[in-house]
């Protein structure tokens, strides 16, 4: 199935591929004109990812050996993003990277996002469309042009609110966040709750169900959530897979950390990052872990699990085998 996806989507995607590479490549000539950096970042871009993927197909040599190093693409963007999409019919592959990634980051750091991606996709576990790809390819598609021409409408100012209003939208958001936390995993276990109780109960109510025929009503409910517990998980484990690969293709413990704080998106993983520190971040990963477990639901593990889990994997037998190989 995967393997499917990969060649259907670049079948698809090829006007964001063909986007992207307009653009890094007039990119590349201003800035060369300007200050004569681009073609500077685009090589450090190009070094780390063939110096990743020399050091992954070392290493996976009857996995990876007929794979093909990923093409490279510098984009001037303000976040630090970095993403891989399938070309030639799935057959190749094209690496973007962000100007403020490469910039930021240091030369094993950048070798561990990119291993990682890299890892991601020769897996076949990459997405089809990464979200901040087709956000930056509708902007500068859609919404730049139609800034440019003027036919976006102007919008009336909003008015401020008052301080009531203020306060009354707040209590209606604190009141929901208390409902949400009558059970201990928030609002995931208060959505299975209510799935697995009162849907089966409704449903017999409104069709006029048995009490055979609500019990199997359930025990498919119950069915499916696990089905999807399952789901999340393997999408968890999948992701320390990549952390993992990507610590192989950078061989420094202390940059792929750093690297994978700095590059977090998630809003409490970068919360976590900025008030903890970096040190203290790694220091009580394994803590924090304990009394701050991810949700059933939830398809991508916390930052601190992640270092806890990459932490923990370096020192074990198959890690150190895997090094000495490098």
């Amino acid at each position: 199935m995967e393997p499917l996806a990969s060649f259907v989507s670049s079948v698809f995607l090829w006007p964001v591929r063909f986007h992207f590479r307009l653009q890094a490549h007039i990119n590349a000539a201003e800035q060369t004109m300007r200050h004569g950096r681009a073609a500077d970042m685009s090589q450090v871009l190009s070094q780390a990812s063939q110096q990743s993927c020399q050091t992954l197909k070392q290493l996976f040599r009857q996995q990876m050996g007929q794979k093909s190093c990923p093409e490279t693409l510098l984009i001037r963007s303000a976040q630090m993003r970095v993403s891989i999409l399938p070309s030639r019919f799935g057959r190749r592959t094209v690496l973007m990277a962000t100007d403020t990634l490469v910039s930021q980051l240091s030369d094993s750091e950048l070798r561990f996002l990119l291993g990682r991606e890299m890892g991601r996709a020769w897996l076949h576990h990459s997405e089809l469309l990464s979200p901040w790809i087709l956000q930056h390819f509708l902007r500068d598609v859609i919404l730049f042009p139609l800034h440019v021409i003027g036919l976006q409408p102007k919008e009336p100012p909003m008015p401020k609110r008052s301080f009531k209003q203020w306060m009354l939208l707040r209590r209606w958001v604190d009141g929901i966040a208390n409902a949400c936390d009558v059970y201990r995993g928030g609002l995931s276990a208060l959505g299975t709750a209510a799935v697995g109780s009162a849907v089966p109960r409704l449903a017999a109510l409104v069709f006029s169900l048995s009490a055979r025929e609500e019990r199997q009503l359930k025990r498919a409910l119950r069915l499916g959530t696990w089905g999807v517990g399952l789901w999340a998980a393997k999408s968890r484990a999948e992701i320390f897979s990549f952390d993992r690969v990507g610590f192989l293709a950078a061989g420094d413990l202390d940059a792929a950390t750093r690297a994978m704080i700095m590059a977090a998106n998630a809003p409490q993983d970068v919360a976590m990052a900025s008030l903890l520190g970096t040190e203290e971040l790694v220091k009580q990963a394994e803590y924090l872990t304990s009394v701050l477990p991810v949700s059933y639901w939830s398809r991508q593990p916390s930052l601190h699990a992640r270092v806890a889990d990459l932490n923990s994997w370096v020192h074990s037998p198959l890690a150190r085998a895997a090094l000495r190989e490098v």
